[in-house]
């Protein structure tokens, strides 16, 4: 399962979208360091199509595509030197595949400034972290090829260098830095919480500074409080009426959307008659790959598969409708593409 985690100064609402999102019900109190010890939950995500499958397929249970989300304390100016809560919140982040910043206009500090504030913290981070893996080579040369040794060092001083002048690691083009797993390599998107009207002005601001920072991240704007009050409304009837009215849906579609782009993951199904299941892998997954999520044995005992695009799902009214084919083991899956495997056993 892929995992994202929520990063951001304290008191910007990460908890109360943590609890939104995951359905949890985590303390997400206006003081700093309400969360110490990170909270981790699943967020599943809205899909039409699994609603869909299970109606066509009458299946008896569905099980909707899910991320896992952690909600990180909260990180100060300084923490890449330990304060706050320092090493333990770097060390949190590290283990996440996508950092989900989150700002607000809740805090005194403007939210460019929150933004800025973090990526700060994460590549003085990185930055110590590269100084260190310099030091190493230069003390123990003995461990590299001639040739590596030399190509090494360039690859790190440069990389030095670039982080020095307050870059990104993503952004690094000139040698391969992937085994260095630096926080600032990691796929990042933004969310703007805002507690009554998104600011077109901050929204503006933000998308500059991304600019500024040379990433092309998902930027989503939300209100973690609303959709937290409306997840907890017991009528169902209710609840869905209230989505629709203050327009939460079409927030965490948008939301959905950005970490699709920022892991570059897909949406693919299986359906029948027990189970209607909907799944997130990685762009150039083979269908053989994505057997092993089915079922483990699937991969030993894989013959072929059948695949039918979802995407125009209106169209899709009657199992007759759904158009197979009959693909290879290295048929890359496609998004929303529905697959069955067809194993030997």
């Amino acid at each position: 399962m892929f995992s994202a985690g929520l990063v951001g100064l304290p008191n910007v609402g990460k908890s109360t979208l943590f609890n939104a999102l995951t359905g949890s019900n985590v303390p997400a109190e206006d003081y700093p360091f309400c969360t110490i010890d990170k909270n981790i939950g699943n967020f599943s995500f809205l899909d039409i199509r699994v609603e869909k499958l299970q109606e066509l397929f009458k299946s008896q249970k569905v099980a909707y595509p899910q991320i896992e989300l952690v909600d990180i304390a909260g990180l100060v100016k300084g923490a890449s030197e330990g304060k706050g809560l320092g090493n333990r919140f770097l060390a949190h982040i590290r283990e996440v595949d996508l950092i989900m910043f989150v700002v607000s206009d809740r805090l005194p500090e403007d939210p460019v400034v929150q933004l800025d504030t973090v990526i700060t913290e994460l590549i003085l981070k990185d930055l110590e972290s590269v100084s260190k893996k310099l030091e190493h080579i230069k003390k123990k040369p003995y461990l590299f090829s001639k040739e590596g040794l030399a190509e090494r060092l360039q690859v790190l001083t440069k990389l030095k260098e670039h982080l020095d002048a307050f870059n990104l690691a993503k952004t690094f083009k000139e040698g391969d830095i992937s085994e260095l797993f630096l926080l600032t390599d990691k796929p990042v998107m933004v969310i703007y919480n805002y507690t009554k009207t998104p600011d077109k002005g901050v929204i503006s601001s933000l998308e500059e500074k991304l600019r500024e920072y040379k990433v092309t991240s998902p930027f989503v704007s939300l209100d973690a409080k609303l959709i937290d009050d409306v997840n907890k409304t017991q009528d169902e009837n209710e609840r869905r009426k209230m989505m629709e009215e203050f327009g939460i849906d079409k927030m965490l579609i948008n939301l959905q959307a950005g970490i699709k782009n920022s892991l570059g993951i897909l949406n693919v199904y299986t359906a029948n008659s027990n189970l209607a299941k909907g799944y997130l892998v990685k762009k150039e997954t083979t269908v053989y790959e994505a057997s092993s999520l089915v079922h483990t044995d699937l991969m030993q005992h894989f013959v072929r598969a059948k695949v039918c695009s979802l995407e125009k799902i209106d169209s899709i009214n009657d199992i007759s409708d759904l158009n197979f084919k009959e693909v290879s083991r290295d048929y890359v899956l496609q998004d929303f593409d529905l697959f069955h495997i067809l194993a030997n056993r």
